[in-house]
This record gives C-alpha cells, structure tokens and sequence, in this order.
C-alpha cells in the first residue's frame, strides 16, 4: 500500500485506517486486547516505532491476518527510507 506520491504507508497507518477507524477500536483498547503496552502501539500508529517480528504477531492476532502482511508493510517503509539515503549520497 502506498500513498499517491509512491511512498509506502506506515504499518500503523494502515492499522489504523483500515483496522481500527472502520470498526471504532481505540488503539488502547486494541494494545490490551493483544497484551500490548498503549505506548507502543500508539507509537506504531504514529509512525515513531518500526513493526517488529513480535509486533507483526500481536498485529495479525489483532486483525485477524498473517504477520508476514505486517513484515511486507515495513520492509517497504524501510526499502523506500534506505533509496533515498543512498539516492543522497550521489
């Protein structure tokens, strides 16, 4: 999933617009459900905290989907993040 720019979305973007808004989960409620502290899952949804292995677990229990889909989302952030550090480097 990426935006119109081509620039992948965050996982926690997509956890949150896809997962939690459409069925009114706040993301509190959501870290507890998956024995998360708020903190983190709030930091994923912002952005600030790249999905691990162990959060892509938590994630696919949490929605339902398998933890490669998570994986797949953040290697792309972090595919996309690493060409512009070698594309500055020229």
């Amino acid at each position: 999933m990426s935006t119109l720019s081509g620039k992948p979305r965050h996982p926690g973007e997509v956890l949150l617009t896809h997962f939690l808004k459409p069925q009114n989960i706040a993301v509190e409620a959501a870290a507890q459900t998956v024995g998360l502290p708020a903190d983190v899952l709030l930091e994923v949804v912002a952005g600030a905290r790249s999905v691990t292995p162990d959060l892509a677990l938590a994630l696919a229990q949490l929605t339902r989907t398998v933890p490669e889909f998570w994986i797949r989302l953040q290697d792309a952030v972090d595919a996309h993040a690493a060409k512009g550090k070698v594309a500055g480097m020229n």
